[in-house]
């Protein structure tokens, strides 16, 4: 619901401001696929696994980007590895999944999933944007209408026709300044607009894998604001480390890297 109100919100921008209406829906359409993808099948798996397996199930993707790059561009870079690397073991332990692996349980494959649909979508977007780089909320509108289409399809046909109206009428039941409604306008406009629009618009100046490496730190902001707002213990000092050295070295400079023995990347193009 909250992609409909949120691409709903933007669409002035796809319709007026487009100077490729066409392009613009089909990209969405593309993208938009892909996203719902991601959405359905975290909620699928949520139902099963644990929302800490879910987080760190989803910061594979940078993971998956990092080798899908490099078979783009048959280069590996060392920085671009290492970066990957302690992304995923900071969310690990942020999460507290350092015990060890308990098992393919279907919601478990059903979550592996995000990754795939969450990366790809990131390298489609670079590549549509640097295309088409007036078009930053125009694009973003389109997947939004997009992803809110499919996701609705599969909540129609797969969860229960009823299953829409059923959520409208507890989310609005009390009107629209009830906690539920405010809660979704809430989501809608700093969950979605902004970020999708932000999302948007950077990933014409940086790379996917960074911008995958960057989206590691969600937990970590998460826990962090939750230690602030809600007075819960954080204790995830290790995770939070691993995360932010990550970040460091995916945008440490080229020229200091290539000092380090280790540290040859290749040349221009590389991940």
């Amino acid at each position: 619901m909250r992609f409909g109100i949120s691409g709903a919100a933007l669409s002035p921008f796809l319709f007026l401001k487009s100077t490729n209406l066409k392009q613009n829906l089909l990209s969405g359409l593309e993208v938009g696929l892909y996203l719902s993808l991601g959405y359905v099948s975290q909620a699928v798996g949520l139902q099963t696994e644990t929302a800490g397996s879910a987080g760190f199930l989803c910061s594979l993707q940078v993971v998956f980007v990092t080798l899908l790059a490099s078979l783009n561009s048959k280069t590996i870079s060392f920085p671009a590895l290492l970066s990957a690397l302690l992304a995923v073991l900071g969310v690990a332990q942020l999460e507290g999944l350092t015990t060890g692996f308990t098992g393919f349980t279907p919601g478990f494959i059903t979550l592996m999933l995000q990754p795939v649909a969450f990366g790809y979508s990131y390298l489609r977007i670079e590549t549509l944007m640097r295309e088409n780089p007036d078009d930053a909320l125009p694009f973003a509108s389109s997947q939004l209408l997009s992803t809110a289409l499919f996701s609705g399809v599969y909540a129609t046909f797969v969860e229960g026709s009823t299953s829409l109206p059923d959520s409208f009428t507890a989310i609005f039941s009390e009107g629209f300044t009830s906690p539920q409604a405010l809660s979704l306008a809430y989501t809608a406009v700093f969950g979605t607009i902004i970020s999708v629009a932000v999302e948007c618009e950077a990933l014409k100046y940086i790379s996917p894998r960074e911008a995958s490496v960057i989206l590691t730190t969600e937990p970590l902001i998460a826990s962090v604001g939750a230690s602030f707002l809600l007075k819960e213990e954080f204790d995830g000092w290790i995770g939070a480390g691993l995360i932010l050295l990550a970040s460091g070295v995916t945008f440490v400079p080229k020229e200091w890297m290539d000092r380090l023995p280790f540290g040859k990347g290749g040349e221009e193009g590389e991940v």
